[in-house]
């Protein structure tokens, strides 16, 4: 489930995070204000609420779908990709890849015992998607099949052109 509701991104370091976003008044965090898919079939209600519902549902959109994002320096894409988890910290793994930790907090609430069983369920999540197989190459390597044959008939035929007009037009000169 980690790689279907988060996004993968890179940042500058693994201690970026919930904490060190909401305790910063730098003028460099981005503010997200959520917004549905235009595919969506609620879209259209949704924003007729934001626009013409009561007051109070109007207000509540306005103040509680407000996203604190980080700073382009930290995540340089859309601000709506770099809003980070509450309650999820990352450890480094190895040479830079960062992995999801569960808060001090968040351990406290829950035990230590149920927190490690997330945890490795987490990284199994994303070392799992993460991963390559043969048959994964393989399957890449049947999509591109045609073009594959494509490119080498062409390049077949164009030699050939070329070495039969190479034949003719160097005949004057020789």
């Amino acid at each position: 489930q980690a790689t279907k509701y988060f996004n993968l991104v890179c940042l500058s370091s693994c201690s970026v995070g919930f904490d060190s976003v909401n305790s910063t008044t730098d003028t460099a965090i981005r503010e997200w204000t959520y917004t549905m898919s235009d595919d969506s079939p609620m879209k259209k209600h949704w924003e007729a609420l934001k626009t013409t519902g009561p007051t109070y549902i109007q207000d509540t959109i306005t103040s509680q779908f407000k996203f604190k994002a980080l700073p382009t320096s930290l995540c340089p894409y859309g601000a709506e990709k770099c809003i980070p988890m509450p309650g999820v910290e990352f450890k480094e793994l190895y040479a830079g890849y960062c992995s999801f930790q569960m808060s001090a907090a968040v351990v406290d609430a829950m035990g230590s015992a149920a927190t490690a069983v997330f945890e490795s369920s987490g990284l199994a999540s994303f070392q799992d998607s993460s991963t390559e197989t043969f048959g994964k190459w393989m399957g890449d390597f049947e999509k591109s099949l045609p073009a594959f044959v494509l490119v080498a008939f062409l390049s077949f035929l164009i030699g050939f052109i070329f070495m039969v007009l190479l034949r003719f037009l160097i005949r004057p000169c020789v």
